[in-house]
């Protein structure tokens, strides 16, 4: 019996294999999908995407990665600053 290949498949099984691996690549849950987090620009969303995949040496992975949580720590710091000086 052959094992059905994943881009294969058909359906909610497919879905759910390509959330997973959506999900995995940008190392969050699959749960941040369906918590109403969704970008306000999906074009941007879907350009990360793209570039992303273009990435090839895993250095340079890491060194987008790093970038990313860098912004993504100062704009948490940015925006506990301004709801502690709105208090």
């Amino acid at each position: 019996m052959l094992k059905q290949n994943t881009a294969s498949r058909r359906g909610p099984d497919r879905s759910a294999d390509l959330l997973d691996r959506i999900a995995e690549a940008l190392d969050c849950p699959v749960s941040a999908f369906a918590e109403g987090q969704a970008p306000s620009d999906p074009s941007q969303t879907a350009e990360l995407l793209r570039l992303w995949a273009i990435i090839e040496p895993e250095e340079d992975r890491a060194k987008v990665l790093s970038f990313l949580r860098s912004v993504v720590a100062q704009s948490s710091l940015t925006t506990a600053s301004n709801s502690l000086s709105q208090s």
